[in-house]
């Protein structure tokens, strides 16, 4: 699985992350370090935590759209490796209009 780095800073993929790290324990989390510390910190934590692997990798370019990554040693077999805000999420975002709203009352 992967998050990019808007997902990272978000945050909101905590609880997914460390159901994926439970599920995946031969799993190894890597960080990017062109992030600070302090950004890094609560995925620092699960992994400490559930007593998990990870890694802080730094490289000399910053070419990567790819901020997290839970590495399995073996091959898993998922066709979408981004882990994705649950539906839910997007339908509390969808909120109707006051017109809508009025509309439907009068209906």
């Amino acid at each position: 699985m992967a998050l990019d780095k808007s997902e990272v800073l978000a945050k909101k993929m905590l609880p997914e992350l460390e159901q994926k790290i439970i599920a995946y324990k031969d799993s190894k989390l890597l960080l990017n370090g062109a992030l600070g510390y302090s950004m890094l910190r609560p995925y620092i934590q699960i992994a400490e935590r559930t007593k998990h692997e990870f890694s802080i990798v730094s490289r000399g370019e910053d070419d990567t759209d790819i901020y997290l990554v839970l590495a399995d040693t073996k091959e898993v077999n998922i066709p979408d490796i981004h882990l994705h805000e649950e539906q839910k999420e997007v339908e509390k975002k969808e909120k109707r209009s006051l017109l809508d709203k009025i509309k439907e009352i009068l209906n």
